[in-house]
């Protein structure tokens, strides 16, 4: 049985991901940070679709968690598609960011 995979599901566009894949007949595996955020477009997809819904909590910042969640999904699942959904979260103007956090944030998202 094949999955789709979609990283950063616990934001709108991402959750938007999910629910548009999930319509499609998609089983899926759901990836963010915010587990509340997670069950409750587990509820909401799995009351919608005849589908299989499984999530993973992990924190993009952490590398050691990412590989984690992977090893977890190459371990149990067989996936066929991946979207890969990380917002930049850039609010203010570039040059107002501590060069710390910019870097952590740009690492995080487009490495």
């Amino acid at each position: 049985m094949n999955f789709s995979v979609v990283r950063g599901a616990d934001t709108a566009w991402g959750g938007a991901f999910a629910k548009a894949v999930a319509a499609h007949g998609r089983h899926l595996i759901l990836i963010g940070s915010k587990e509340v955020a997670l069950e409750a477009l587990v509820r909401e997809i799995v009351q919608k679709h005849r589908v299989l819904v499984h999530y993973l909590v992990a924190d993009d910042a952490d590398t050691g968690s990412i590989i984690a969640a992977s090893e977890r999904i190459n371990d149990r699942f067989e996936v066929d598609l991946l979207i890969n959904y990380a917002e930049t979260g850039f609010h203010q103007r570039l040059e107002e960011y501590d060069i710390r956090a910019l870097d952590r944030k740009l690492k995080t998202n487009h490495a």
